[in-house]
């Protein structure tokens, strides 16, 4: 980005989205086991903020990011979408009750690093 230009809210969403996904290997490398769950699960937010914006949808409440990941689903005819989402869930519900193994998390990090890339795929 050239000085003085400012980074939309669509491109911070993007860049935050591969950053968490860092993260989240770092953590899950680390043994942090909690904080790499819920890094994966901000990860697929601000790629749905990401894509919310550049289609001009809502985005502020769960109802709102869980209709735009059917629609998404829906255009882009590719049913793995949603269960993707679901595996993003999970890992935000580890976040709090902990119940993820090692395995279990690596596995969804794949899962989920994925999701980040299809939801991102043409809005950058």
């Amino acid at each position: 980005m050239a000085t003085g230009e400012m980074e939309s809210h669509r491109q911070k969403h993007s860049r935050l989205a591969w950053e968490l996904l860092g993260q989240a290997d770092h953590e899950l490398m680390a043994g942090d086991l909690l904080q790499s769950s819920e890094k994966l699960w901000g990860a697929v937010s601000h790629a749905l903020k990401a894509f919310c914006e550049s289609r001009g949808w809502r985005h502020g409440i769960d109802g709102q990011r869980e209709y735009a990941v059917k629609r998404l689903a829906e255009e882009r005819g590719d049913e793995g979408i949603v269960p993707s989402f679901k595996v993003a869930e999970s890992c935000h519900a580890n976040f709090y009750y902990d119940w993820m193994e090692v395995k279990d998390l690596d596995e969804n990090r794949v899962i989920v690093r994925r999701l980040v890339e299809k939801i991102l795929a043409g809005v950058e």
